[in-house]
């Protein structure tokens, strides 16, 4: 059977390689993703990846920075920390970004969770029409520990008991320190 033509009914190339990523990553650690795996389960070729892509590390990383962070910044640190740290109804540990938010938090690739939390973070401070350039570095840094502690908690928990373990941080000393944080943060760039 050979490839979809690229006027064919269904997704697109470009869908068909996000969707493969997620995928596969939803199966594996990062470091065991391939070029190769990755355009078979996408039903493109090489060519066609590059076309719209870097590389596989330039894909991830753009995917870890968009849709993970915005699970990361307005469900998952959300639910660890509590709802004064989130916008209105989110907060809630489901829906896709949030699951691609702790796919990225359990791939096993610093440089993915990285470029998910900075992201999450430009996107939490400056959510809402709120300015992130009224934080200094040491705000930044607070929230980078916020973040990542918080990611690294989520990346470690079976998806079964993940929203009791959170609700058990928030009220620990850590997520008090973590809300806190978050909400003194907040009202310094007008998130809250």
């Amino acid at each position: 059977m050979g490839r979809p033509r690229a006027d064919a009914p269904g997704p697109k190339a470009q869908e068909r390689i996000v969707d493969a990523f997620w995928t596969l990553l939803s199966e594996a650690d990062y470091s065991s993703m391939s070029m190769a795996g990755l355009v078979k389960r996408a039903d493109v070729n090489h060519n066609t990846f590059y076309r719209y892509h870097k590389s596989l590390d330039s894909l991830a990383v753009a995917l870890a920075a968009d849709s993970a962070a915005h699970g990361m910044a307005f469900y998952v640190v959300p639910a660890f920390c509590g709802p004064e740290a989130s916008y209105g109804e989110r907060g809630k540990i489901g829906g896709q970004d949030a699951e691609k938010a702790l796919l990225v938090a359990e791939s096993g690739s610093r440089p993915l969770v990285d470029a998910m939390c900075s992201a999450a973070i430009r996107l939490w401070a400056g959510g809402e029409g709120g300015g992130a350039s009224e934080l200094d570095e040491g705000d930044i840094d607070r929230l980078t520990a916020v973040f990542w502690g918080v990611a690294a908690m989520a990346g470690g928990i079976p998806r079964s008991s993940l929203v009791e373990r959170a609700e058990s941080f928030r009220t620990s000393a850590m997520g008090e320190a973590a809300k806190e944080t978050l909400v003194e943060i907040a009202g310094k760039c007008s998130v809250a």
